[in-house]
């Protein structure tokens, strides 16, 4: 797995600072295309580009937004029945049923080779945005994992962002005392449950042992016995120290993303991303920020993950298929990356002359800067079983089902094939 270089490309930017609407997607009507994407973060993102798109081709885009738990799974079955959506939102990498790597090994999705931008996506990103040598997928935007807060809220609460998981502990006693949620959760949702553990493990293994991924490929390394284990014992100090709002287990993403918005909660463990849906609760004034999360004593071991987050697949079975190319290869000109990356509170990964981050960014990226970062669990894992057994084995853990012993013991297993 090749990651570096997302330091690089990062300074640069920095320096230069519902999916069933789509069941009739193939209807092949060429001057009507249909586009999904995720309505976590992306989807006034897509609807931006998709409308430069119309006005310079004259070609009309359906675009729909999932907000369901099961969008990977939901459009996995999709492609495969043959009633998938023209373009749709694709994850990186393997770790998930709506992956690249699961899709393209699917003959899912379309090779994009002709489009002619795979010599622009940097090293970092490259096992992730290929499958076989070939792109399948055009990366739009680089994501970081950590604490959206509603500072607005924190400041009325006259508290500070945690720098120590101590600190951090100490944060959710007092947040519960001024009458607040410290961390909205939505485990409704399949992409929720992993954000902690992703904000964790970096400082707690990808860090200390950059070869972990390496050395796991080679079964040198498991979860059981890595820093994954107490990742997910910090997991279960949270939830028993009250940092999360009662229910969260029957909580979507949306309503904890919205309580955030509105200040009941003062912040959001998740992607950069999730920023826009959060303001989209939010009062007028209301100031927000991204915080690194902290998973030791000591400030200067905490890191961050940071990967190539968005892009968008081609249907393999079109039957737009000339018009779905041109939006793909729209979507990697530096005007689409760049108002993309605006839209969705993110970096973009062909970075355009001229594009300022957002500014709540700012003390996530000194990170980038420093290489104090690490890419996405899964997308280094081979198989999207993976995934589905962190998710599930923390929805267990969290209700007190099994052990921490056990949660990791279905990871290892889901990863070996079992």
């Amino acid at each position: 797995m090749h990651y570096k270089g997302v330091a690089v490309l990062a300074s640069a930017a920095i320096a230069a600072v519902a999916l069933s609407s789509c069941s009739n997607a193939a209807s092949g009507d060429s001057d009507t295309l249909s586009v999904a994407g995720l309505a976590a973060g992306d989807a006034e993102a897509i609807a931006a580009v998709g409308e430069m798109f119309t006005e310079q081709t004259g070609v009309e885009l359906n675009i729909s937004e999932d907000g369901s738990a099961n969008y990977a799974t939901t459009l996995n079955t999709q492609l495969g029945a043959g009633t998938g959506p023209d373009v749709f939102f694709v994850y990186p990498g393997s770790g998930s049923p709506g992956a690249q790597k699961t899709l393209a090994g699917a003959g899912l999705l379309a090779d994009l080779s002709e489009l002619g931008f795979q010599g622009d996506i940097p090293p970092a990103y490259e096992d992730a945005a290929t499958y076989e040598g070939k792109p399948y997928v055009v990366p739009m935007t680089q994501g970081l994992i950590g604490v959206i807060y509603n500072q607005t809220a924190v400041d009325e609460a006259r508290l500070k962002a945690p720098e120590t998981f101590p600190d951090l502990l100490a944060f959710c006693a007092d947040a519960a005392d001024a009458g607040k949620t410290a961390f909205a959760l939505g485990f409704l949702d399949e992409f929720i449950p992993q954000m902690i553990s992703y904000a964790l493990t970096p400082t707690l293994v990808y860090g200390p042992e950059p070869d972990f991924a390496e050395q796991q490929d080679e079964g040198a390394a498991t979860f059981a016995g890595s820093g994954w284990r107490t990742a997910f014992e910090e997991y279960v100090q949270m939830n028993d120290a009250g940092c999360f709002q009662p229910n969260f287990q029957g909580t979507s993403f949306a309503d904890a993303a919205a309580s955030v918005g509105r200040g009941e909660a003062l912040g959001i463990v998740g992607v950069n991303a999730f920023l826009e849906q959060v303001k989209g609760s939010a009062a007028d004034g209301t100031e927000f920020v991204i915080q690194p999360m902290p998973a030791t004593d000591d400030a200067a071991d905490t890191r961050i993950a940071a990967a190539f987050a968005a892009g968008y697949g081609v249907n393999a079975k079109s039957k737009n298929m000339d018009a779905a190319m041109q939006f793909a290869d729209f979507l990697a000109s530096p005007e689409a990356q760049k108002v993309y990356a605006e839209k969705a509170s993110g970096l973009p990964v062909f970075i355009p002359e001229g594009f300022e981050a957002d500014p709540a960014l700012a003390p996530m990226t000194p990170f980038l800067e420093k290489d104090m970062f690490s890419p996405y669990p899964d997308q280094g894992w081979p198989n999207s079983r993976v995934q589905a057994a962190h998710a599930s084995s923390l929805q267990q853990l969290l209700a007190g089902e099994i052990s921490v012993d056990q949660a990791l013991t279905q990871m290892d297993d889901a990863y070996n094939g079992g």
